[in-house]
């Protein structure tokens, strides 16, 4: 890996965010120094925070958009189209605003400017493009729930359909891989990559460890164990499960008091979890600490999280450094809940771990300090994954039977081909083995 000496850099972080990721990023970055601006081209229906700037071309792209969305959730056909319109209109000239301005780029979400069409360009300018990749971009989307569902869309994808978006996603990361100078992934979503990538085990969730949220209530006064689970989409976040779980619990005569809160900004949920005892965080998740269970620990909150990835993290964690959630097969998270609602102080020890885990570990300026070893071509050897070692194929928000049919469907129909995993013959045998189980 090549090192070069550190040095201050203009960076960009957008166009987009996720769950307050990249603006604690940009607010670690700027508490040590960086020249840094966070530009958010589009909605975000959490409350996030977001970074101000200045340049009337980004503030008129940005109301734009602001209008566009409006009339979009309010179906005015007209008006939507107008600013849509205006809002393609400018974004050139936003781009262009962004060259001149800033040498590193760091892209979050799922598109850049252009679909990642403009990396070519942003190489030959020798910019640095980082790739920083939370979710859907870049994993498969057969083992994916949130396309399986249909979850961001409206409505899921038939077999057919989902041959080409498999197809399209492939060429999409090959092209990112291609002329990105980093790659930032977790691994059980990269199986597309085809060069090294930093693991995002090695670098964390920023996260503003020094605030303290304003809360309404600090604790939960009732005898019943108050449970809460806050998905943002009921399907993929295996909600339907999780309420057949807890039904089941309390049926056996465990005293819970079960809540439940979706689509709300995220102060609501900040206090909800300061009322819990635990929080549930989803069914099939592929990491042991995602947003939801960062915020809980930072109130001292215990969580328990589901997904086959549970089984693997002794390939992608030193023993010391595994987050301290219950991250447990799905089918034992009903055990691991009723462990927890029998044992008071085991639920505050746990809360307590991983409080002090996040205060370490994803304070956002200790997450920021990692980011610039990667901008700065100095990160360790060891924070890089080969793509073609990769052996998780459980995917995201999606039963290992649920998988197992799609992948089988897409198969039988398109062949081995379908998984565009023609150059990893090491995965295409493990999902060959899985289908004949």
């Amino acid at each position: 890996m090549s090192k070069e000496k550190s040095k201050k850099n203009r960076i960009f972080i957008g166009p987009s965010e996720a769950s307050g990721y990249y603006y604690n990023l940009y607010m670690g970055l700027k508490e040590l120094g960086e020249d840094v601006s966070f530009i958010k081209l589009g909605s975000s229906k959490h409350g996030y925070k977001e970074g101000k700037v200045d340049a009337k071309i980004v503030r008129g792209c940005q109301f734009a958009n602001m209008k566009w969305r409006n009339a979009k959730d309010n179906s005015k056909k007209i008006t939507y189209l107008f600013w849509k319109g205006v809002f393609i209109a400018l974004l050139p000239f936003v781009f262009v605003w962004t060259l001149f301005n800033f040498d590193v780029f760091i892209f979050s979400g799922s598109r850049s400017f252009f679909n990642y069409y403009e990396l070519p360009l942003l190489k030959l300018l020798r910019k640095k493009t980082i790739k920083l990749s939370l979710g859907s971009l870049t994993r498969p989307a057969f083992i994916d729930g949130t396309v399986i569902y249909g979850s961001y869309v409206g409505t899921a994808p038939t077999i057919n359909k989902l041959i080409k978006i498999t197809k399209k996603q492939k060429r999409l990361v090959s092209r990112i891989d291609k002329y990105s100078y980093a790659i930032l992934d977790h691994p059980p979503q990269a199986l597309f990559h085809e060069r090294k990538f930093v693991s995002l085990t090695n670098i964390g969730i920023p996260y503003d460890v020094q605030s303290k949220p304003v809360l309404t209530s600090e604790s939960n006064d009732t005898k019943k164990v108050r449970i809460l689970h806050a998905p943002s989409y009921r399907s993929h976040k295996g909600t339907d499960s999780i309420r057949k779980v807890i039904e089941e619990l309390t049926a056996e005569g465990k005293d819970i008091d079960y809540v439940e809160f979706s689509n709300v900004e995220n102060h609501v949920i900040l206090d909800e979890i300061s009322k819990c005892d635990l929080v549930i965080d989803e069914m099939y998740s592929d990491a042991p600490m995602a947003t939801l269970v960062v915020e809980a620990a930072s109130l001292g909150k215990p969580t328990v999280v589901g997904g086959y990835f549970a089984d693997y993290l002794d390939q992608h964690y030193k023993p010391n450094e595994i987050p301290p959630s219950v991250f447990v097969k799905p089918e034992k998270l009903k055990s691991a809940l009723e462990t927890l609602i029998e044992d008071k102080y085991l639920r505050q020890s746990i809360g307590l771990q991983a409080k002090d885990f996040v205060n370490k570990e994803m304070d956002r300026k200790v997450v920021a300090q990692k980011i610039l070893a990667v901008i700065n071509g100095v990160a360790p050897e060891e924070w890089y994954l080969d793509p073609y070692e990769l052996d998780y194929i459980y995917g995201y928000g999606l039963s290992k039977e649920k998988i197992k049919s799609i992948v089988m469907e897409m198969v039988k129909v398109g062949g081995m081909k379908a998984l565009q995993l023609y150059d990893k013959p090491k995965l295409e045998e493990i999902f060959i083995k899985f289908m004949n189980e």
